[in-house]
């Protein structure tokens, strides 16, 4: 027989990562090898941190480092970035807890040598909290979307040169986002995109890319006015979401939406086919409780806007949480028809999973410009990807790191509650053998190869009868 391998449908499963980590919010945590990430500050209810942990994922083990470092470590604080370029930490804003603007400060952590440094800079780029801030290796610069510098939110964009320690504004092309803040970003490639956040009335859920290159700002159209055959809908807006690349794929999760609720739902987008891929909650018998989670269902609209097509299964008792996030005018808006939506399914028995299908209305929320597309031009939709396991909680102000084929959650909070746990999604799909047994012509034309076309046994002839021979026999 042989073995032949086979690439099944796509699996995503969960696993819980213990011991659990510092109990904190608005943190970061930072890829530093392949199997090792370090965590900084964050909010635990009472005041910010300045400490610095090591989760060794393989290992499954936490480690203090604030005692192993050198000079003089940032103040504490929550809602910073911290960035990873040519092996060295770079540390930027956040609040410190007192003051009417958030930190402008920088600081550079020496991973080599657990060395902080704080830089002198030719320009300073200003107050700003729960902004985003990615490296772009080509340019050696650290791109900053700058979020909320305490008094107002913004959409400009900086870069910091890395060698020369210099800040520049870059001026770009192009639609610029709306300004906003506690959203999220990734680098796919060339392109920084920059999802959904929150702009001072309303959450959001657009999505816009820029182009490093040439620094071109370009909205992605709202999915909501294509075929439905093959379109997902996009997440609900929201903010303190996390979005991270893995491969050539964004994993977006969690987030607080109307209200502060906070989300437990997972979604998947593919920057090269400019839609969201759908996933699909499987219920297996090593977590029974996902049938409490509506993981498909969030990713769904009410059908007051969208008639997707629904699974019924039974829910024995959804409980909602609310999240109070960084910014206390956030918890001043109404109850949307989403919110109210989703309130009045949560306390029914049955749970309904959406498949993802959406129609033609649109939602305000996504200020993105509307598109159509003909029947040629609408990519074919892709199978949907399982996800096996019972995941994080819901929660916001959480980090969400790659690590080698792994996303690991950690963090944040949920109403009054400050998380500690930790989760892994293993990317990879499980490997999947098939035994192939020949059929016994093929097995004997194997054991017979040597024998054909040599003039040696050029007298024998083969009929169907040897098939039920012994080989010894011939």
């Amino acid at each position: 027989c042989s073995l032949v391998a086979s690439s099944p449908r796509m699996v995503l499963r969960w696993e819980p990562l213990r011991p659990a980590g510092p109990a904190v919010k608005n943190h970061t945590a930072t890829a530093v090898s392949a199997h090792e990430l370090l965590m900084f500050g964050g909010y635990d209810g009472r005041r910010n941190h300045n400490t610095l942990h090591l989760l060794d994922v393989t290992r499954r083990t936490w480690r203090e480092l604030s005692h192993e470092t050198r000079g003089r470590p940032p103040a504490g604080r929550n809602g910073h970035t911290a960035t990873l370029a040519e092996r060295k930490l770079f540390i930027l804003g956040g609040w410190l807890g007192s003051g009417p603007l958030a930190a402008a400060d920088l600081h550079v952590l020496h991973l080599d040598t657990l060395t902080w440094e704080q830089p002198e800079l030719t320009a300073a780029l200003g107050p700003c909290n729960m902004h985003t801030a990615d490296y772009v290796a080509r340019l050696r610069s650290i791109l900053v979307f700058r979020g909320g510098d305490g008094r107002e939110y913004l959409n400009d964009l900086h870069a910091l040169q890395i060698d020369s320690m210099t800040w520049t504004t870059v001026r770009t092309r192009g639609r610029a986002p709306a300004p906003r803040a506690n959203h999220s970003s990734a680098l796919v490639g060339d392109d920084l995109l920059v999802f959904g956040g929150w702009d001072g009335r309303q959450r959001l859920n657009d999505i816009h890319v820029l182009d490093t290159r040439s620094m071109t700002w370009s909205g992605v159209a709202d999915e909501f006015r294509v075929d439905t055959r093959h379109y997902v809908t996009p997440p609900l807006p929201r903010a303190g979401m996390t979005m991270a690349r893995h491969r050539d794929r964004l994993f977006i999760f969690g987030g607080s939406g109307p209200s502060a609720k906070c989300y437990d739902d997972l979604h998947v987008y593919d920057p090269s086919r400019h839609q969201w891929v759908e996933t699909v909650a499987v219920v297996t018998a090593e977590n029974p409780d996902e049938l409490k989670r509506r993981q498909s269902f969030r990713s769904s609209r009410s059908r007051t806007r969208s008639q997707p097509r629904w699974d019924i299964y039974e829910d024995e008792d959804q409980q909602d949480g609310s999240w109070s996030g960084n910014d206390a005018e956030e918890f001043d808006e109404d109850l949307d028809s989403d919110e109210e939506f989703e309130d009045a399914h949560s306390d029914r028995e049955a749970m309904m999973v959406a498949q993802g299908l959406v129609n033609d209305s649109c939602d305000s929320a996504n200020p993105n410009e509307m598109c159509e597309f003909s029947d040629a031009e609408i990519p074919k939709r892709e199978e949907p990807l399982l996800v096996v396991g019972r995941g994080p909680g819901r929660r916001a102000g959480h980090t969400c790191t790659v690590v080698d084929r792994m996303l690991v959650i950690f963090g944040g909070s949920c109403g009054a509650d400050y998380l500690n746990d930790c989760f892994t999604l293993d990317t990879d799909p499980p490997p999947r053998a098939s035994v192939s047994l020949p059929s016994p012509a093929r097995m004997l034309r194997h054991a017979l190869a040597q024998y054909v076309n040599c003039e040696e046994f050029a007298d024998i002839s083969f009929v169907s009868y040897l098939f039920t021979l012994n080989l010894d026999e011939v």
